[in-house]
């Protein structure tokens, strides 16, 4: 009689570490997926900051994306600092075109077209994580 009430102790406490192991593996996979969610969020969010910091002088006309002279030159601006310098290739030609921001501005900054200030097409295309890796812009210089 003692040993088997001595065997249903053990086999009691056997089942709760089991019971105590399981909760723990559990605990730590959902933990571990939340912590992946996170940093995914945080990536994309990362990206559509670094998107939109470059984005942000675009100008959308019936499904095209436009910028105008002004935006020509923050962008070139924007591009030469450290954190995009490295990452977005933009039309190889552009600062050729654009020798002096000043006198680009004066000639094409007061251009207009039909519906007012004159704008420059932009193509733009994206690495595969979604981040803008290229930009072209139509001059007609």
């Amino acid at each position: 009689m003692e040993n088997a009430s001595k065997a249903l102790i053990i086999a009691g406490a056997v089942l709760i570490g089991i019971l105590i192991i399981s909760m723990g593996v559990l605990l730590a996979t959902t933990l571990q997926k939340t912590a992946r969610t996170h940093y995914t969020s945080m990536s994309t969010n990362e990206i559509q900051k670094f998107n939109s910091e470059i984005t942000k002088n675009f100008i959308i006309e019936n499904g095209e994306t436009h910028i105008t002279a002004q935006g020509i030159i923050t962008l070139k601006n924007i591009l030469n600092t450290e954190t995009y310098k490295d990452l977005v290739k933009v039309d190889p030609n552009l600062n050729n075109k654009i020798p002096n921001d000043a006198n680009f501005l004066s000639k094409y900054g007061t251009q207009k077209d039909n519906n007012g200030i004159k704008t420059y097409k932009v193509t733009t295309e994206y690495s595969d994580q979604g981040m803008i890796n290229s930009i072209i812009i139509t001059i007609d210089i």
